[in-house]
This record gives structure tokens, sequence and C-alpha cells, in this order.
């Protein structure tokens, strides 16, 4: 992990959010690691744990890429 990279454990809800159908809450893993990670001078979650699968600067050419094409979609 990186400097300032930390895991984060969010535990299932133990109700069931109103918008989500019963079928989803119960395939819904009971708790889910996230990595949280500063890059480029914002707070980034991922799901990818491991740091050599992808660096932070890896997260954030992905970012940014993924901000172009919601900007170019939105044009639409």
């Amino acid at each position: 992990m990186g400097q300032r990279d930390h895991i984060i454990t969010i535990n299932k809800p133990r109700k069931k959010p109103y918008w989500m159908s019963v079928d989803d809450y119960q395939a819904a893993p009971d708790t889910l690691n996230i990595r949280e990670l500063k890059a480029g001078g914002k707070i980034m979650v991922t799901t990818i744990m491991s740091p050599k699968v992808a660096t932070k600067d890896e997260l954030k050419r992905l970012y940014k890429s993924r901000w172009n094409v919601e900007l170019d979609i939105k044009g639409y």
C-alpha cells in the first residue's frame, strides 16, 4: 500500500434499503473491502486492492479518461 492508502471494510446494512430488491440484497456480500487513496489531489475509492495491479498514477489516468467520457456522453 502507498503512503496514506488504507483499506476500509463496509458492512452490509442489517436492513434492506428501500430501493434495493430482496434478491439483490440477499446476493450482496456481508462485507466489502475497498482501498481509499489520495492521488492528484483527489480522494479515490476502488476495489482494486493491490498497488502492484493498479498504481496511484494508473488510477489517476483512468479517472481522468472516465471523466472525459462522461463529459462526452453528457454532450449528447
